[in-house]
């Protein structure tokens, strides 16, 4: 679920403090796309949305949501969307979070 060598290798360039800072900042990110994601209206924006989603998830280590977003993204390219999607994203990524906070 979590890629913990990437949280530790953020830990390290930014110490503690720093990830700590720096969590919020992906998560608020995170949030909304995920709420733009429930809003989309096409195929495209699905793909772009879950695109960002995958990006900032890997950035961050939460590698399971980062695979669910691939897959989803390169379905919405090709014109299917499930319409559940976006709370499959919102359940891994509360998921995610949940496995952090008990890790610290």
């Amino acid at each position: 679920m979590i890629d913990w060598s990437r949280v530790n290798e953020l830990k390290e360039d930014f110490g503690e403090e720093g990830f700590a800072e720096l969590l919020p900042v992906f998560v608020a990110e995170i949030e909304e796309a995920l709420s733009q994601l429930s809003e989309a209206n096409s195929a495209e924006e699905v793909a772009s949305t879950c695109h960002f989603i995958k990006g900032s998830a890997a950035n961050l280590g939460l590698q399971q949501l980062a695979e669910l977003c691939a897959t989803a993204e390169t379905d919405a390219k090709s014109g299917q969307v499930a319409g559940d999607l976006a709370a499959q994203l919102s359940e891994a990524f509360q998921a995610s979070q949940t496995a952090l906070r008990e890790a610290d």
